[in-house]
């Protein structure tokens, strides 16, 4: 299994803009796009490989307490050998017990 954070390469700041640069690797295709370009050739192994990734990645956002919030294809990134990233994390929470009142108003423009 891939190394949760392996996709972050650089952290820059730069004091003078009061900015802070989180840089990461390239990666080409979202789920979304990716499933546009192979919808004719993916096979069960990989459907089944991604899935386990995907389920892999939630279960160690949530061990480290960590709610996404907006999952969806667009937000899972499909490398080039066939790796599923989760990104987007701007509508994660925190969690802890007791778990405090979130909004119910998630949604993606």
């Amino acid at each position: 299994m891939p190394n949760p954070s392996s996709s972050l390469k650089d952290i820059q700041f730069q004091p003078d803009q009061k900015k802070l640069y989180l840089i990461f690797e390239f990666v080409e295709y979202d789920l979304k796009k990716w499933m546009r370009k192979n919808k004719r050739t993916v096979t069960k192994t990989q459907i089944k490989k991604m899935l386990y990734q995907l389920l892999l990645g939630v279960d160690y956002c949530h061990s480290k307490r960590i709610i996404h919030r907006d999952l969806k294809p667009q937000n899972l990134l499909v490398t080039t050998d066939g790796n599923i990233k989760i990104c987007d994390f701007g509508l994660a929470r925190a969690f802890t017990i007791p778990i405090k009142t979130l909004t119910h108003e998630v949604e993606t423009l």
